[in-house]
């Protein structure tokens, strides 16, 4: 518990590495072996967010996650194609998620736009670091 409550003092102090597992811990909840946070999706977004915002790759891909599984396949598709933009092809491991998304949400102008100004917001951030 100690431990948890250090990793979060360090996700709310602005750590983006903290972020990004205090997120996932939060996503997944009890049910991953020795996780002491419950399931709480709003505050795994949250961090998840605070992370990506950042850069963070894997947060991308767990908010992917997460905005697919609470029936927000265009944010889904939004961070997978910014994942990509920015850190290249993704690992083989997230290619059923991929699959998923694509065949909810067809990539259009739309969707180009979200992902180059989220882009271009994310760069400014991880430059600034």
């Amino acid at each position: 518990q100690r431990l948890a409550d250090r990793l979060l003092c360090t996700a709310l102090a602005g750590n983006p590495a903290s972020q990004e597992l205090a997120g996932t811990l939060y996503f997944q909840g009890r049910a991953r072996k020795g996780n002491v946070l419950p399931r709480d999706t709003s505050r795994a977004r949250h961090m998840l967010m605070a992370a990506a915002n950042r850069g963070r790759h894997l947060a991308m891909q767990r908010l992917a996650e997460l905005e697919l599984a609470d029936g927000h396949p265009y944010e889904a598709a939004l961070w997978t194609h910014v994942a990509y933009v920015i850190h290249g092809n993704p690992p083989t491991s997230t290619l059923p998620l991929r699959r998923r998304i694509d065949a909810l949400v067809s990539p259009d102008a739309r969707l180009d736009a979200d992902v180059l100004h989220k882009v271009a917001s994310i760069r400014e951030a991880m430059e600034a670091n």
